[in-house]
């Protein structure tokens, strides 16, 4: 009597595991499914490590988590969406021989998909400081950071702190007074960077949608190759212009200040001047880091670039 075939010998598919399913924000409740959550959004996250206790390296940060009354997660709806979001603090490996450092990142839950936000501000500050507060009922994220230090022995200083709101896309300014100034006349922003290449570019916009942008770009090195320059005019749609409108409304000009600085080299700088009947508020931002407010708009500007419809410029 002959044997029956196996399954691989018939040419039957191999029967694959079930993976679990993931886990949800509203259902996790350790360390390893609050990664799982993370890495499933950004393999990255399998390089991150979550301490229930906050046990850190650099004890200047440990001592102000314990002063801030920081948690390692947080659950709060901070998009308003009705769906909690996570607040998760941790650290973040580099590889040999850098050390870990701390870091903060923000999962939010959209509904049809998860989303995190690492608050932008990862390479350029140092030790940040998170957790969740109550305005009126409203959660809100309370955020600070300082300037990296140069020496291990070196106290933390500049000392950055905000309260965050989630709207228009990113992490914001809270405003609980906002459209004092009322639409803008019009923006211009023109943001600057060079290493061995460099970029540069202007976009001025105005109230109607009109909008003129002008780039060049190229090695520093003039021998190194040619300079490409482009000058364009589009007129903005009107989603893009007024959710433009709506978040320079919303943030508060007045608390802008002149002049923001990096403690770092090689960073960009923009240039940001709001034009209002009768005044004009122009900052000068080095690092493009100065306020969360600034750096939404400074994205939501450069995103203009890809998604409208862009013409040569007739002179």
């Amino acid at each position: 009597m002959l044997d029956e075939p196996t399954a691989a010998e018939a040419g039957s598919a191999p029967v694959l595991a079930k993976q679990p399913p993931l886990p949800t924000i509203a259902s996790v409740r350790t360390a390893a499914e609050v990664l799982q959550l993370l890495a499933s959004v950004d393999a990255a996250y399998d390089h991150f490590t979550i301490d229930t206790a906050l046990r850190v390296p650099d004890p200047r940060v440990a001592w102000r988590y314990r002063e801030a009354g920081v948690r390692a997660w947080e659950r709060a709806d901070l998009d308003g969406n009705g769906r909690p979001d996570l607040v998760v603090t941790g650290l973040l490996e580099h590889g040999a021989p850098y050390p870990q450092t701390s870091a903060v990142v923000c999962l939010l839950d959209m509904g049809d998909s998860l989303v995190l936000d690492d608050l932008g501000r990862r390479y350029e500050r140092y030790g940040p400081v998170a957790r969740i507060v109550y305005q009126q009922g409203r959660p809100l994220l309370s955020y600070q950071d300082f300037a990296p230090p140069i020496l291990q022995v070196d106290s933390l200083r500049d000392a950055q702190a905000f309260l965050l709101t989630y709207r228009f896309g990113g992490f914001i300014e809270y405003n609980p007074r906002p459209g004092l100034h009322g639409p803008f006349d019009s923006l211009s922003y023109k943001h600057d960077f060079a290493y061995n290449d460099f970029n540069t570019s202007k976009l001025v916009l105005n109230a109607a949608g009109t909008a003129t942008y002008s780039a060049c770009k190229g090695p520093v090195l003039k021998e190194r190759g040619p300079t490409i320059c482009e000058q364009l005019t589009a007129t903005v749609a009107p989603v893009q212009l007024n959710e433009l409108m709506e978040l320079v409304n919303y943030l508060d000009a007045d608390q802008l200040q002149p002049r923001y600085r990096a403690f770092i080299n090689h960073v960009p700088a923009a240039t940001l001047t709001l034009a209002y009947r009768g005044r004009r508020i122009r900052v000068y931002d080095d690092g493009e880091k100065g306020t969360f407010g600034l750096m939404r708009i400074y994205e939501l500007l450069s995103n203009l670039r890809e998604t409208q419809q862009w013409q040569p410029l007739q002179r």
